[in-house]
């Protein structure tokens, strides 16, 4: 361990400024006061000394006789790292590195003009981080997030106990958020303890605010309600991409609320599409939810601003009603901002709960999140039965997203989702070289955050479909649905996986609810049909299957699987009827069949069908 004056020496020439090099004399007056200017430069030389030694020859640099630094490229200082932090606006993160005092408990005897300055270091950084941590609790309160400016607040009054102001703000910002009983808990430990060091009471201005606190009436606890719709948004904010951000903002939103187990937050591929004027009780009422979202997104000085409702649908109350604002392309904070006040606006306010809503890391530049949002906006519509080119525009999208901001897991997992569905559909060939990209994407984005719920899609599938290891498919399948309950593909390969082990109970429950998530994917039908099926339950099959081929006519998966649920009921004319929709199947020859032979001679069709593709099946 370095001796006192040479981690002093140390300190000092690392965070002294003006950053850089500095005066032998200046050193020797704080650290050796007593000393002759011979005898004080020549403790500094056996400093000096002893630094490099201990640290490396080439960590001090000298200029001439009279100066001396450290080389900056050398040093890591975790009070710098603090600075650069708080440069950058990563007040959080600023606040986690200020664990405490900057050498707290450090002390140089005999050198009180170093302890003058130490003194002074300590006192600057503390007040830079808590100015920091206030000016982001107030941009949370203007931004309608009163939860986390409160909880902002008391880390900033932490690092200044004493001081009165800073004390009213708090509890100011505590009732904000609803906890009047933590505001008054925390006037009443402030009083307590200035009692006892001090022997005189808060100021009256304190004592009255204080006061008025304890004599207010308690707030009815909000409607513990448990189905909404997040009806879609109207743009108003005069952006080229305008439509693609409340889409997007308002499934950021949506897929937010989900997280909380007790939300049934209905898809939004199942919301109506809203005409100006429209009676949202009555949307409300045909979805059959409890609450129904609606907003307005407008561009209003320079900000992007969402003038957000939710109303109660049993009555029309209106439980929330408030304006939303954050810069142009921050779309992340005012998604969060916004879940978060629906979420408390329908009862859900444990930290738990809250934390779940508020979970996901920004960007490092809002436009990344834009070109992401536009990126999803093109996947889904390819991925619902588009055109090959609106795949290749999603991937152009994640790709510039990933330029501005290389660490974005959203835009990387977009991405892995970009390779997997342009693998299985042949547009990029060949599939091995595809899915192994859309795996390798899946590792990283899960290496940026573990949190994200596609790449484990990804994984499981490698998992139950190459690597035959169902266990591990189990434990990916799983941990999607934790991390997203409304991603509807968690569900749907959980149910494949089940119904290989014919738990064909589970797997039907599993296909529902896939469907229920976005009952306008023809696949999520197919795949509830085939669960039908499996319980032979055919009539129940063919009425999702016809919804299936309502979506998508050109869906053959779908419309082979209809046929053969045809025949299983034994209505032989519907399953030519059916055959006669699809150009590849040999309609005619069962038409004649069933003329010549009634369902006996369609059977015997039926199986001289099935003997001439078993070659083809042995071949793949």
């Amino acid at each position: 361990m370095l001796q006192p004056r040479r981690l002093a020496t140390l300190a000092y020439l690392v965070l002294a400024r003006p950053r850089g090099l500095h005066m032998r004399d200046t050193i020797v007056a704080l650290l050796w006061p007593e000393a002759d200017q011979a005898g004080g430069r020549h403790a500094l030389r056996n400093c000096l000394h002893a630094l490099r030694q201990a640290l490396g020859e080439d960590l001090i640099i000298t200029a001439g006789d009279g100066l001396v630094g450290v080389d900056a490229a050398r040093v890591e200082c975790d009070a710098l790292a603090l600075e650069a932090e708080l440069a950058a606006g990563r007040v959080e993160e600023a606040l986690a590195r200020h664990a405490g005092d900057l050498l707290a408990g450090f002390h140089v005897s005999e050198a009180p003009e170093f302890e003058r300055w130490l003194d002074e270091e300590r006192r600057r950084l503390r007040d830079a981080v808590a100015a920091a941590a206030w000016a982001r609790s107030d941009a949370l309160r203007a931004a309608g997030d009163p939860t986390a400016s409160a909880r902002l607040a008391q880390q900033a009054h932490a690092l200044a106990p004493d001081d009165e102001l800073s004390l009213r703000k708090l509890l100011v910002r505590l009732d904000d958020c609803g906890d009047r009983a933590g505001a008054v808990r925390a006037y009443d430990e402030f009083a307590r303890r200035i009692e006892a060091e001090f022997g005189a009471p808060p100021s009256p201005d304190t004592v009255a605010l204080a006061e008025r606190l304890r004599a207010r009436p308690e707030v009815p606890a909000p409607a513990r309600l448990g189905s909404l719709a997040v009806l879609p948004f109207t743009d108003r904010s005069g952006r080229e991409e305008g439509a693609e951000l409340v889409e997007g903002l308002g499934a950021g939103i949506a897929n937010r609320l989900a997280r909380v187990a007790r939300f049934r937050v209905t898809a939004r591929s199942v919301v109506p599409a809203r005409p100006a004027g429209s009676d949202v009780l009555a949307v409300g009422r045909e979805l059959g939810v409890e609450a129904v979202v609606t907003g307005v997104l407008a561009t209003t000085g320079g900000q992007l601003r969402l003038r957000l409702e939710v109303v109660r649908v049993a009555d029309g109350r209106l439980l929330l009603g408030d304006a939303f604002s954050a810069e142009q392309d921050d779309l992340v904070m005012l998604e969060a901002h916004v879940a978060l006040a629906v979420c408390r606006a329908l009862g859900a306010t444990s930290a738990d709960q809250l934390e779940l809503v508020a979970h996901g890391r920004p960007p490092r530049r809002g436009e990344a999140h834009v070109l992401y949002v536009r990126g999803q906006h093109a996947f889904w519509r390819a991925a619902a039965g588009g055109h090959p080119d609106a795949l290749e525009r999603c991937r152009e999208f994640f790709e510039q997203a990933l330029a501005l901001d290389p660490g974005y897991a959203p835009a990387v997992a977009g991405l892995s989702n970009y390779y997997a569905v342009a693998g299985a559909r042949n547009h990029l060939r060949p599939f091995e070289a595809a899915w192994g990209r859309a795996i390798a994407l899946s590792h990283e984005a899960l290496a940026l955050d573990p949190a994200m719920a596609i790449p484990h899609v990804h994984l499981g599938v490698q998992a139950m479909y190459l690597d035959g290891d169902w266990g591990e498919a189990e434990r990916r399948f799983r941990r999607v649905r934790e991390l997203d309950p409304s991603y509807a593909e968690g569900h749907r390969f959980l149910a494949i996986l089940r119904s290989l082990f014919g738990r064909h109970e589970e797997a039907l429950a599993l296909h529902a609810e896939a469907a229920r998530l976005e009952p306008r994917v023809a696949l999520h039908l197919n795949g509830l049909a085939a669960a039908c099926m499996d319980l032979r339950r055919y009539g129940a099959a063919r009425h999702e299957l016809e919804r299936a081929l309502a979506l998508d006519p050109g869906y053959r998966a779908a419309r082979e699987r209809l046929i053969r649920c045809h025949e299983r009921l034994g209505d032989f004319a519907a399953a030519v009827a059916e055959r006669r929709n699809d150009p590849a199947a040999p309609a005619e020859r069962f038409a004649e069949a069933l003329a010549a032979g009634g369902p006996a001679g369609y059977l015997a069709a039926r199986a001289e069908e099935v003997r001439a593709t078993i070659p083809a099946l042995e071949a793949r």
